[in-house]
């Protein structure tokens, strides 16, 4: 919904560039969670990470990689969404 208002009022470049970002950052936080995970309980049977460590770790890198290839919109937009989720968490906790 968000990315459709966005589109509609911005340009299309900037939109996709904004859109790339927030994949590149949700596979960034998936990779780092199947580490985490790993680490955590390491006989879970109904979680496999072929290579492990390996293919996670570069799943990270060329992610973040790929972020730093974009234009500068992106960044602003996730800074703005590291700092509205930041200030929800702390104010979700206060209560």
């Amino acid at each position: 919904m968000l990315m459709a208002i966005l589109a509609s009022v911005s340009d299309l470049k900037q939109t996709a560039a904004i859109t790339s970002f927030s994949i590149l950052s949700t596979h960034v936080i998936l990779n780092y969670s199947a580490i985490r995970l790993r680490k955590k309980i390491p006989n879970l049977k109904t979680f496999k990470a072929p290579l492990y460590p390996v293919i996670p770790s570069l799943g990270i890198v060329s992610c973040i990689i790929l972020m730093f290839s974009l234009p500068k919109e992106s960044w602003i937009v996730a800074a703005f969404v590291v700092v509205g989720s930041s200030l929800y968490y702390l104010l979700r906790r206060r209560t």
